[in-house]
């Protein structure tokens, strides 16, 4: 997930297992893209929300995160504006990898940011996995998985219509205590996964948040996600990457490589930071 101003949130989540799948997997077959439309929709329809759109497989999303996939770049695309979450590990199963966002769904609900989305961290913790699956207007998503050789990890990343967007409500609860006429449409949940040939490790679980890496177990599955926040003017906001803070939101700090300052205090090269409210005193504004 882009904010717009954006965060990258690293974690690496627990999966309790004492298996490790030696896996060699490229592409999702029609099965697996199945498997994931139909796991993003039980999340969805699961709060019951009048407001949550019903979401579609997308193709084009798909192609294109199939081939960021495949350049084994585990960083956050800043060529793709819109959201985007990330999981990568040794494991191939791809079940995991989605269930490690949707694990956030405890601490987004304690942070009560389902009214007004503040950040995509409560406690040090990220919880903007879940609310990019759960943003009720997304209409679209589409995933690409990979194996990469030299880092010998599976790489699962998932696009979105819309990224998350701070400072706007997430999805609308329920009405009639807890029943709502909405029409929504029920999927159960088939998951397909591929099994290879199997050896003994443990997985557990490693929390890291940029430079702080704490590591339990050397399997691990990690995630990315990256945030959008919508302009004075419009609801979703151009929703644009973020590659660092800058001015007052981080002790006035300049923007490094030739970087513009945003309004907003966030690095970045794109005609949103460059243009209306860039601070040239911390970066270029060109």
């Amino acid at each position: 997930m882009k904010f717009e101003i954006a965060t990258i949130v690293s974690l690496i989540l627990l999966a309790a297992s004492n298996v490790e799948v030696v896996a060699y997997s490229y592409g999702l077959s029609n099965s697996e893209k199945e498997s994931l439309l139909n796991l993003h929709r039980n999340t969805r329809n699961s709060l019951n929300s009048p407001n949550m759109k019903e979401i579609f497989w997308d193709e084009e999303l798909a192609k294109s995160a199939q081939k960021y996939s495949e350049k084994c770049i585990f960083n956050h695309d800043d060529d793709f504006p819109k959201g985007e979450n990330l999981a990568w590990g040794s494991i191939d199963r791809i079940p995991d990898y989605y269930q490690s966002w949707v694990d956030e769904k405890a601490d987004f609900d304690a942070s009560n940011s389902r009214e007004k989305l503040k950040s995509i961290y409560y406690k040090n913790r990220a919880i903007g996995h879940y609310s990019q699956i759960v943003q009720a207007v997304n209409t679209k998503v589409g995933c690409g998985y990979n194996y990469c050789k030299k880092a010998k990890k599976q790489y699962l990343i998932c696009r979105y219509e819309k990224g998350n967007m701070l400072n706007k409500e997430v999805y609308a609860l329920p009405s009639n205590n807890g029943k709502t006429t909405k029409t929504t449409m029920k999927t159960t949940t088939k998951t397909t996964t591929k099994t290879k040939t199997t050896t003994k490790t443990k997985i557990t679980t490693t929390t890291t948040t940029k430079t702080k890496t704490t590591t339990k177990s050397a399997t691990t599955i990690i995630i990315q996600t990256k945030t959008t926040t919508p302009t004075k003017s419009t609801y979703e906001g151009q929703e644009i990457s973020k590659s660092g803070k800058c001015g007052s939101r981080d002790n006035n700090k300049r923007c490094s490589n030739n970087k513009c300052c945003s309004q907003y205090g966030y690095c970045g090269k794109s005609d949103t930071y460059c243009g209306n409210g860039c601070q040239s005193e911390f970066g270029r504004c060109n």
